[in-house]
């Protein structure tokens, strides 16, 4: 177990699921980096008001929340802390994590991306995405609840941190500065703009297959935001569509790593007597394939 040391204390912290010899960190120079920023220890304008609503969107596995969670222990009156994440294994280990350094797992609300978003946010953290459309998305559901006082930072490897990602921030939130560069981490800086006209989320976006994919053939899918392969299908999968089994009679076909699950659908679609489960640690994709099978 490796430990995260930060201007509040120190945090074993692990992945899920925990492996003995694993020696990946369950944290990054990302998260350190906004956690001393929140503590005053890196800004002039000292520490951040944690004390409202805190939304924490896209933390890899808990790191930010735990530290976060345990900040808040010796203030009064506190309002929710709340985690949004597209990974179950998150969440599992967000939960472990929390237990491990001694935080109130009461007052943290554990929520997917797919959740109910909360009616008002007063400081928004973004561990950003690898998946731009997934950080379109989520922006989109989370902006009716920022408002003008709201402090929004967002925090990711240079490598994560693209033009294009600070133009979402601009359209959708409002303006945005960047911190310097510490440990190939940067910070993003948004101001949310008052009276801005607030658009819905573009996805999910469907579209139909293709001939010659088998039962599928024509179908429409659905993908959720952050899908793989969520504008067309991958060759991959077209090549298994082509060649999956024709199969009768009672059996249970598991989709694992379903996707938009066009694969247990095609099964499906094959054998009406099979019974099809559709297996993925993504929120967005087993929406995605449950949308996609009653679609078809």
């Amino acid at each position: 177990m490796n430990r995260l040391t930060t201007p509040w204390g120190e945090f074993g912290l692990t992945r899920f699921p925990e492996l003995p010899r694993d020696t990946l960190r369950a944290w990054d120079t990302a998260d350190e980096y906004l956690l001393r920023h929140l503590a005053g220890a890196d800004s002039d304008t000292g520490p951040t008001d944690l004390s409202g609503t805190v939304v924490v969107l896209g933390d890899r596995w808990g790191a930010l929340t735990t530290a976060l969670a345990v900040r808040r222990l010796d203030q009064l009156r506190v309002e929710p802390l709340v985690q949004i994440t597209d990974s179950y294994l998150t969440q599992r280990a967000t939960r472990a994590n929390l237990r491990r350094g001694g935080a109130d797992t009461e007052a943290v609300r554990l929520r997917s991306v797919r959740d109910t978003p909360p009616d008002r946010i007063d400081v928004l953290l973004i561990r950003v995405p690898k998946s731009l459309a997934l950080l379109e998305d989520q922006l989109h559901r989370l902006a009716p609840a920022v408002h003008p006082g709201t402090v929004v930072i967002g925090t990711g490897r240079v490598t994560e941190i693209h033009t294009s990602t600070l133009r979402l921030f601009e359209q959708i939130l409002g303006p945005v500065r960047t911190s310097l560069a510490v440990r190939k981490a940067r910070l993003i800086f948004c101001e949310p703009a008052a009276g801005r006209t607030r658009t819905t989320s573009p996805w999910p976006h469907s579209y139909a297959l293709p001939d010659g994919l088998g039962a599928v053939s024509g179908r429409t899918v659905v993908n959720h935001a952050g899908i793989f392969c969520a504008e067309r299908l991958d060759i991959g999968t077209r090549f298994l569509l082509r060649h999956l089994p024709r199969r009768h009679g009672p059996e249970h076909v598991v989709d694992l790593g379903c996707g938009n699950g066009v694969i247990g659908t095609a099964a499906a679609l094959e054998n009406p007597a099979a019974r099809v489960t559709f297996v993925d640690e993504s929120f967005s994709a087993v929406a995605s394939a449950e949308a996609t099978f009653r679609k078809n």
